[in-house]
């Protein structure tokens, strides 16, 4: 009998060993498998992040810019020329597709692709606009720098009619949207002049009035052309005037690389008050003679489509208008443009708390409230928001707020962590147990100890901490 009862003794303690053992292998399995999701998210996210800032030699060739420095891209075959009763496709195209922007620690690099398709979508006349491409032409082209949040310059005046209509090389652009330019930058395409560049104000005076602070080649500012393209070119198909496909692929048709034109100008950052890079956005376009304004731009505004028709020697009427651009300007990072947006947020808590302590969150961005509890965040962007705050030994109920208006409120409240609420759902119940029971046993030296389930803080999960959870049993966070 007594040989009996320690065989069985034996086999229990067999039947244990293996529980556990299988236990363990199912968790290491589990670990596995999440490690592995993991790491499949950290891929993901490092694919979809814009690439490290990197430097650009200014030399016209496009070899060392990547697909990750496009900030901004927009549909080939869609300026004025053939758009809007227009048909002058035997003009030289100023056809903006993509831009370019990356960073160092000396200088902001900016790349603008144009492409002649006119090869494929009226091989008629592509001769002649191919006599001559953009990047051997005088044609002045612009780009408008907006890196200070509320401020730039605009040109829309009361009336409209005084000079206030052009910018400061008189040409034929004001900004009115959600981005001004704080700097413009002016280049002939073939670098035969510039690249210049003026800040909005001069000498204390704001407006478009270049004089000693215009800045050029001798102050580090460096401009580069070439022919050629890379990546896709998408856009309005030759029949597009008639209802056709908007996403006609132009490689695909064999369009010749060769007619497309690059740029690339360094501005060192210097010039443009050392800006942080989130907070650089750019707009690219271009203008023909005094007074004159462009046919595309890049970010898209339909302004640059304005003005229908052609002159009676058939070149589009839009050259001579005066456009106002209000399409939000193109973020250097990737991060939205603030847009003067607040939102305001109040802690509540039925204990005594000492808000100083507390850290608000509203997406990155964090904030302390005062000594009432109230916090704010100012100049955001519209878009959803998850509001959060962070007290040691608390529990936040955050919220997610949608600011699409000027201003925002929200009311968290902050709730006391009862010991035992293991899993942070405000109750000690059923799961908590579970979840103590599953590791019970390990010290703070195991990969599974959890420090949530150490309810007595002595790096093991024993018996005393399963005391604490039963003592508090079905209680609620406070």
């Amino acid at each position: 009998m007594p040989a009996l009862q320690k065989k069985g003794r034996v086999r229990h303690g067999r039947i244990r060993l293996f529980c556990i053992m299988e236990r363990k292998d199912i968790l290491e399995l589990a670990m596995k498998k999440y490690i592995k999701i993991i790491a499949i998210f950290l891929l993901f996210g490092a694919m979809t992040y814009k690439a490290a800032a990197h430097t650009i030699t200014i030399d016209g060739n496009f070899d060392d810019w990547t697909d990750n420095d496009v900030i901004a891209t927009d549909k080939a075959f869609d300026y004025a020329n053939v758009m809007n009763g227009a048909w002058a496709t035997h003009e030289t195209p100023f056809d903006y597709v993509r831009l370019y922007g990356t960073y160092d620690s000396t200088n902001l690099y900016i790349g603008i692709q144009i492409v002649d398709v006119i090869d494929i979508a009226d091989p008629a006349n592509a001769g002649s606009s191919h006599g001559t491409p953009p990047y051997v032409m005088n044609l002045p082209q612009w780009i408008a720098i907006d890196t200070i949040d509320g401020a730039g310059y605009s040109g829309v005046t009361a009336d409209g009619k005084d000079a206030g209509e052009y910018d400061m090389w008189h040409k034929g652009q004001l900004f009115n949207g959600p981005n001004k330019p704080d700097y413009m930058v002016y280049f002939a395409s073939n670098f035969w002049q510039g690249p210049f560049l003026c800040p909005y104000t001069v000498n204390g005076v704001s407006g478009w009035n270049p004089d000693a602070n215009t800045k050029g080649p001798a102050d580090g500012l460096k401009g580069a052309s070439g022919p050629g393209s890379m990546g896709p070119i998408i856009g309005n198909a030759p029949d597009y005037a008639t209802g056709g496909n908007s996403k006609f692929d132009y490689i695909a048709a064999g369009h010749d690389r060769s007619r497309d034109s690059f740029f690339e100008i360094a501005i060192p950052l210097s010039l443009i008050g050392n800006p942080d890079p989130n907070s650089i956005r750019v707009f690219v376009g271009q203008g023909d003679g005094d007074m004159a304004s462009g046919v595309d731009s890049i970010p898209d505004d339909t302004a640059t489509l304005d003005l229908e028709g052609v002159e009676t020697w058939n070149s589009p009427l839009e050259w001579a208008d005066v456009d106002i651009f209000t399409a939000p300007f193109a973020s250097l990072t990737g991060q939205p443009a603030p847009q003067g947006y607040t939102l305001t947020c109040k802690i509540s808590s039925a204990l005594s708390i000492t808000y100083s302590d507390v850290i608000v969150f509203a997406n990155s961005d964090t904030a302390i409230p005062d000594s009432n509890g109230s916090a704010s965040f100012t100049n955001l962007s519209a878009g959803n928001y998850a509001v959060t705050a962070a007290l040691q030994g608390y529990l936040s109920d955050s919220k997610t707020v949608d600011l699409n208006a000027n201003t925002g409120d929200v009311l968290i409240t902050l709730s006391q962590i009862v010991e035992g609420d293991i899993n942070k759902d405000k109750i000690v119940d059923g799961s908590d147990l579970m979840a103590l029971a599953f590791i019970f046993g390990q010290n703070s030296s195991s990969t599974l100890f959890n420090t949530s389930a150490d309810l007595n803080s002595d790096n093991i999960i024993d018996g005393n901490d399963l005391m604490i959870l039963a003592q508090n049993f079905g209680k609620h966070a406070e």
